[in-house]
């Protein structure tokens, strides 16, 4: 059943707050996460002003296509502080302050990850690829979909799957108001996320997702960096003809982490229940289709199932010798750069056009 919208103000206490799916929960989980996180919860983020950290969420949205908002869908806003407390914000405040000469680098967690996690999650994304960094300005976005664990396994999987199509269509909304800002955005999502991500692409150049599309015109040619960790969508979504095949007209690079032993990702066929499917995130990279000005997309592909094994765990690939806080550190980094990325750059990992 459909996730209800509302709720009563007597259940929105911080006893109240639960990562389970009743009726109201999504509320009652966005109303409690400024009383629930705290300092202590949250790794520490570093001093300064050259970076900013932003909360996006939709976890009160609903996750039906037919029903959703595609002209102000109503997005929650926060803002994360130093100290790692959240503060109340606004879509409009969100928009007003972006920065042209602050790039934005936006992470999208995976799936069964409650609200406090996602969170914490994308501030330890930060923690990883901060060695490797540049000194540019960056704005931190975190985009918080409603992925809490609800029910056993497989079940859940086939829900959240497709649930990512609403989700994917909030974050492309998000990503139009980007496109008349000039600052360079970087993209990197896990699991899930990475299918969320694919999806905005599609949908911001105008596919259809879910039998729904944006109503604002098409944006192509966006030129955005993407890092892709173990990405849970079908290995043939981005070719032409394809559920996401318009994904790679705002591409302009990819880096793709992938794993040949990954248990959850080698049973990726069963969400659709045929046979002939796999997981990007599992087959590694076969095809792609030609970015907006025809030219084949760069893609960086790293092989890390010698060092991830039979996991399926986000942290394994930044924990162990695949280095993902170093290549997703490099994928921000291009995002900045002002010339189109080259091939030379990289001697590391297996580099290819497609």
């Amino acid at each position: 059943p459909q996730l209800a919208n509302t709720c009563t103000e007597s259940c929105c206490t911080e006893s109240c707050c639960t990562d389970s799916y009743s009726t109201d929960s999504c509320c009652k989980e966005a109303r409690c996460t400024s009383q629930a996180l705290s300092p202590t919860q949250l790794p520490a983020v570093c001093n300064g002003d050259q970076n900013e950290f932003w909360i996006v969420s939709s976890r009160c949205l609903t996750w039906n296509c037919g029903q959703a908002n595609l002209d102000d869908p109503g997005l929650k806003v926060s803002r994360l502080s130093l100290s790692g407390r959240t503060t109340a914000s606004s879509m409009d405040e969100y928009l007003t302050t972006l920065d042209p000469s602050k790039r934005v680098v936006f992470y999208v967690h995976g799936n069964r990850t409650p609200q406090n996690k996602a969170i914490s999650g994308g501030i330890r994304f930060f923690q990883r690829v901060r060695p490797y960094l540049d000194n540019k300005p960056t704005r931190w976005v975190i985009f918080v979909w409603p992925s809490a664990q609800a029910g056993v396994l497989l079940k859940d999987a086939r829900a959240k799957a497709v649930r990512t199509d609403a989700e994917s269509l909030y974050l492309a909304w998000v990503l139009r108001h980007h496109a008349r800002n000039p600052a360079p955005i970087a993209m990197v999502g896990y699991s899930f996320g990475a299918r969320v991500i694919s999806g905005a692409l599609h949908a911001m150049a105008g596919g259809c997702l879910g039998n729904r599309s944006l109503p604002q015109a098409p944006i192509n040619n966006a030129g955005i960096s993407v890092g892709f960790v173990a990405p849970a969508f079908d290995a043939d979504w981005m070719t032409p003809g394809n559920y996401h095949s318009l994904s790679t007209h705002n591409l302009r690079d990819m880096t793709l982490m992938y794993n040949h032993r990954d248990v959850a990702l080698r049973n990726h066929w069963r969400l659709t229940r045929e046979r002939s499917s796999e997981a990007l995130g599992f087959s590694g990279p076969r095809c792609f289709g030609p970015r907006a000005d025809g030219t084949r997309l760069p893609v960086i592909a790293l092989n890390c199932t010698a060092a991830v094994r039979a996991r399926h765990a986000e942290r394994f690939y930044y924990d162990r010798s695949c280095r993902a806080g170093r290549h997703m550190a490099q994928v921000i980094n291009r995002s900045a750069s002002q010339h189109r990325y080259s091939l030379s750059q990289k001697n590391d990992a297996n580099t290819s056009e497609f």
